[in-house]
Order: C-alpha cells, then sequence, then structure tokens
C-alpha cells in the first residue's frame, strides 16, 4: 500500500516590532546655557543702544533748529519782512529755546500790532511768535551752545542768556552787537553736544542765510 506521507504545515508567525523614537528637543542645561548666553550678549550691548539712542536725540535736536533756521529764511524771502530769531540759552542742563517773529509796521495806529511786513531789523513791531523750538525736554540729553567765529563785535540783549540774528527780505543775515544790527560776515555755529556719549552735531549758518546741518 502506498504510503501516504502526510505535508508539514507551515506555521507563519507574525512578531511585530514598537520602534520608540524620542523626539528632538533641549536638555535643561542646554536651555540654561543659552539663556545665560542671551543675557550676557544683552548685558554688553545694553551700553551701545542707549548711546546710540542718545546720539539720535541730539540729531533731533539739531534738526530741529536747522527747520526753525530755514522757516525764518524763507518767511524773509517770502513776505518781505525781516524775521527776527531769538536765541535764549538756559543755564547748564536747563532747556534751550528759539523763536521766530517777523517784524511789522503799523500804518493805521489802531493795532496794537503791525499790519504789514517790514523790511527792517531795527525798526517796525515783533509779531506774535511764528515758530518755536526747544532742545529735549526729557532727560535734557543736548547741551547747545552758539559760536560766532571771527565775527567782531558782541550781542547786546536785555538778558545776557539772549542771542538774536535777523534774516532780511535782501537774503542778508543780521546780528545784534553793541551799536545795533550789523551784517554777519562770518558763519554762525550751533553745536549740539550729547550729555552722555559726548558727541556733537553741527548746525552752520551761513552770512547769506543757509543754514546746514554737519555731523
Amino acid at each position: 500500500m502506498p504510503s501516504h506521507r502526510s505535508e508539514p504545515r507551515c506555521t507563519t508567525t507574525t512578531s511585530k516590532h514598537f520602534v520608540v523614537r524620542s523626539l528632538p528637543g533641549f536638555t535643561l542645561i542646554e536651555v540654561m546655557v543659552v539663556v545665560s548666553i542671551i543675557a550676557i550678549m544683552a548685558a554688553v550691548a545694553a551700553p551701545s543702544v542707549i548711546r546710540i539712542v542718545q546720539d539720535r536725540r541730539s540729531q533731533r535736536d539739531a534738526l530741529g533748529l536747522l527747520a526753525i533756521l530755514q522757516d525764518a529764511h524763507g518767511r524773509a524771502l517770502g513776505r518781505g519782512a525781516a524775521v527776527i530769531v531769538s536765541y535764549n540759552e538756559a543755564p547748564t542742563g536747563g532747556i534751550d529755546t528759539v523763536d521766530i517773529r517777523e517784524s511789522l509796521q503799523d500804518i493805521d495806529g489802531v493795532a496794537p500790532t503791525g499790519d504789514l511786513p517790514n523790511p527792517s531789523c531795527s525798526s517796525g513791531q515783533g509779531s506774535g511768535v511764528l515758530a518755536f523750538w526747544q532742545s529735549g525736554a526729557r532727560e535734557r540729553p543736548t547741551d547747545v551752545s552758539l559760536n560766532l567765529g571771527g565775527q567782531s563785535g558782541i550781542f547786546v540783549v536785555p538778558t545776557a542768556s539772549t542771542q538774536r540774528l535777523c534774516f532780511t527780505p535782501r537774503g542778508e543775515t543780521r546780528i545784534k552787537t553793541s551799536t545795533g544790527w550789523a551784517r554777519m560776515t562770518d558763519s554762525a555755529q550751533f553745536t549740539f553736544t550729547s550729555s552722555t556719549t559726548g558727541n556733537a552735531r553741527f548746525v552752520y549758518l551761513y552770512p547769506n542765510g543757509i543754514a546746514r546741518l554737519r555731523i
């Protein structure tokens, strides 16, 4: 009889393998090291940032006064009136101010102020304040000074801390001296010095009435 051979049964065993992968991240020590480095860099950079901010305030003060001088010069040429610039220098640490007024002439004798533009610096009535500027009031970061270079004569005004310039419709710049108004023969220099950094900005006013900023 034929022999029956039993075929072996194939048994398939499926095994499941679970692979656990760790997510990327930082350990507590690594985070603390990074935070410490950032803190050190911030402490080193802070003084430089403060100096930059203070310098920008000084430059902003210089630009503000430059705009006032340009406004005064433009008014004199455009309106045919002498424009008086009064620079009031405060004590050290104080707030310096500048204001401009037009010279007016009264033709009817009624109003307390003038009626028509007056081309003369020495005669006429002053108008109300047309433009006003003051140095930085917050933390007073800027010291301002005015020098006349080689200009002869000295300022003589009601108070020793006030100095006056005058723009005429003819394009001249005059200064208040011991004998009245004299034609300016040298450039006037406004110096803006940061009380924190010592860096300076300069506004130059030339005899023809043109003002320029120099750094």
